[in-house]
């Protein structure tokens, strides 16, 4: 059971029978000054330091990216300066790419994931509130967490696993975009 479906049960018994899904319509923030272009997709290439297994490798995030600059779409890299050494290694590797590691707030981040059309990063916590401010989300699992019980909830998430992200190919995860 979901981690949500479990809350909602637990509320049920106490009498509270509408639990809709959290509404981020409030978290915004100013994104004109970080000049982004019109077609973007987030990615969201960090997690947890604690957790190394739920990091999908940064040389498969280049990769992506430069699917994704090939399908006409701007890559946002974004996360907190953990995310530094991962997000050089895409922007190396893929020109074009946009690094905003470490720049914006989580307002700005929901301003962002609404503008983009997709957004694609590992199990870690950006990557479950971009799904919820209704910005079509690939969530990328891998052994170490069980998206049945912890996966992203938003109107547009999906989820791509493999036992072992490493097993996980770029093949894969273009499989389960949005049709263009």
């Amino acid at each position: 059971m979901h981690t949500i479906e479990r809350q909602r049960a637990q509320l049920a018994i106490a009498g509270i029978l509408d639990v809709p899904l959290a509404d981020l319509s409030f978290l915004d923030g100013d994104i004109s000054d970080l000049s982004l272009p019109d077609r973007i997709a987030v990615l969201i290439p960090s997690a947890s330091p604690d957790r190394p297994a739920k990091l999908w490798p940064g040389e498969r995030y280049a990769e992506l990216a430069l699917a994704l600059i090939a399908r006409g779409l701007s890559p946002v890299i974004i996360g907190g300066s953990d995310a530094k050494a991962v997000s050089q290694k895409i922007t190396e590797a893929a020109p074009g790419t946009i690094d905003l590691t470490g720049r914006t707030s989580l307002g700005q981040l929901a301003a962002v994931a609404r503008r983009a059309e997709l957004a694609i990063g590992n199990d870690t916590g950006p990557t479950h509130l971009i799904s919820l401010v209704g910005c079509p989300t690939i969530a990328l699992f891998g052994g170490d967490s069980n998206p049945e019980k912890t996966g992203p909830v938003g109107p547009a998430a999906r989820v791509v696993r493999a036992e072992a992200l490493e097993q996980l190919t770029v093949a894969d995860v273009l499989a389960a975009l949005p049709p263009a």
